[in-house]
């Protein structure tokens, strides 16, 4: 039996049950892990290549307002965001589906969406988006998965999430030289940094494992499951379930130490 190559080998063989608080989600473009909870995904998979860049526009980006995944049983957060100093940030962009319908219309769920400060989103965030499609445009097949971590809080009546902090794992292949190579990146999701360049967040891979709780492998790359779901939906609900544990144990001490000083 052909081995599976795979790029997460979770480290910690958590006990910990999604229930109703987790879905698994699959769409046509990206995969995604969304806690029903936080009100956010936990981790977003997806891949990019020059084939997804090329066509005749679908139809202008305005024409697809961010709505409900059908799927989730959430209600509609938009008032959540209004005047809460958030935007709403895309984990696979929307620019990576403006030659696909269905593909534009996925990406403006909300199970795509993460509140991130104007200066994260539109600053080096979107930067780095751009220099994917860039590398996509040259014949590199990238493969990425993005969230965030920690929590600055929550937003809005319905207490939508806050990551502290915004992942993204890039790893790029080229089909000609069959060369491979992976970037890790963690942005604070602060207004500090409108100007800055996505270098600036680059991280090695073992100060990024230290802070996900699961190893990255940059020899090693999920591009080889494309043909086995099962395995890779299991893979990324086990790295969302180390994920989500981490920011439970974090809200947990934080709600210690407020309840300290009342």
């Amino acid at each position: 039996m052909k081995k599976i190559i795979l790029l997460f080998l979770c480290s910690l063989n958590l006990a910990v049950c999604f229930g109703q608080a987790s879905v698994y989600l699959c769409g046509k473009n990206y995969d995604a892990v969304y806690s029903l909870n936080k009100k956010r995904p936990l981790l977003v998979y997806y891949e990019l290549s020059r084939s997804q860049l090329q066509g005749k526009v679908a139809l202008p980006l305005n024409q697809y307002p961010f709505t409900p995944n059908p799927a989730v049983p959430v209600i509609r957060l938009d008032r959540d965001f209004y005047h809460s100093g958030y935007d709403r940030a895309y984990m696979m962009p929307v620019a990576d589906n403006s030659f696909d319908v269905q593909g534009l219309r996925e990406c403006n769920y909300y199970t795509n969406i993460m509140a991130q400060t104007t200066a994260l989103k539109r600053g080096p965030w979107k930067t780095e988006e751009a220099y994917e499609r860039i590398l996509a445009r040259r014949g590199l097949h990238l493969t990425v998965l993005c969230g965030g971590i920690g929590s600055a809080g929550s937003i809005g009546e319905d207490k939508v999430d806050v990551p502290a902090e915004c992942w993204k794992i890039v790893i790029m292949q080229d089909p000609v030289k069959h060369l491979a190579d992976t970037i890790a990146y963690l942005f604070p999701n602060d207004n500090r940094y409108k100007s800055a360049s996505p270098d600036e967040f680059e991280i090695s891979c073992k100060d990024l494992e230290a802070k996900l709780g699961f190893e990255i492998n940059d020899m090693i790359t999920l591009h080889d499951l494309r043909n086995s779901k099962e395995q890779l939906k299991e893979i990324l609900q086990n790295a969302a379930q180390t994920l989500d544990a981490k920011l439970n144990k974090k809200v947990r001490h934080l709600n210690v130490r407020l309840a300290s000083r009342s």
